[in-house]
C-alpha cells in the first residue's frame, strides 16, 4: 500500500484489535475513522476503564454518552453513521473524534463488509488511484502469470 492509503476495516476485522492479543494494537472506531489507541493503554487495555471501546465502533456510545457495551453495535453489523442523530449527538462524538484525532491520530477506515469486498484493491506502488485490481482480478492475473511463465519454460520461442 502507498503511505497514503489507510487500511479499511469491517466491524468484524476491527474486534481483533481488542487488547486481547499484545502483538497486535489496541484500535477503536469513531465516525468511519480508525484509532491506534496502543499509547493509552492505560485506559483501553483489557479490565480499564474504557476497554469495552477497544476493538468497537464507539460511534453511537460517544454520540449518547454510553459506557454501556450493550450499546456497541454487533461486530457483524455496519459502522455507525451519525447522519441520524441529532446535533447535539452529532456534536458529542465529533469532540471525541477531534481528541482522538489530536492524540492518536487515524490509522484507518471502518467500511461495510460488502464495501470491504468490493474495494479490496492491491495498491501498485503507482500514485493513480485507477491501477488497482479488485481481489479476484489480482488472483485470475496471478494464475494467467504463472500459466505463461509455465509455457515459456515449456517452449521457449
Amino acid at each position: 500500500m502507498s503511505s497514503n492509503t489507510l487500511k479499511t476495516y469491517t466491524l468484524k476485522d476491527l474486534s481483533e484489535y481488542d487488547g486481547s492479543d499484545s502483538s497486535k494494537p489496541i484500535l477503536l472506531g469513531l465516525n468511519y475513522n480508525v484509532y491506534d489507541v496502543t499509547s493509552g493503554s492505560e485506559h483501553y487495555s483489557k479490565g480499564k476503564s474504557y476497554s469495552i471501546f477497544s476493538g468497537r465502533d464507539c460511534t453511537h456510545n460517544f454520540a449518547v454518552s454510553s459506557i454501556n457495551e450493550s450499546d456497541l453495535p454487533s461486530i457483524e453489523s455496519d459502522p455507525i453513521d451519525l447522519q441520524t442523530y441529532s446535533e447535539s449527538q452529532k456534536n458529542a462524538a465529533l469532540a471525541w473524534e477531534r481528541r482522538l484525532s489530536v492524540k492518536y491520530g487515524v490509522v484507518g477506515r471502518l467500511v461495510k463488509a460488502e464495501q470491504k469486498a468490493e474495494n479490496a484493491c492491491i495498491d501498485l506502488g503507482l500514485e493513480s488511484p485507477h491501477i488497482a485490481f479488485t481481489a479476484p482480478m489480482k488472483s485470475l492475473i496471478e494464475k494467467l502469470i504463472v500459466e505463461a511463465i509455465a509455457n515459456i519454460r515449456k517452449d521457449p520461442k
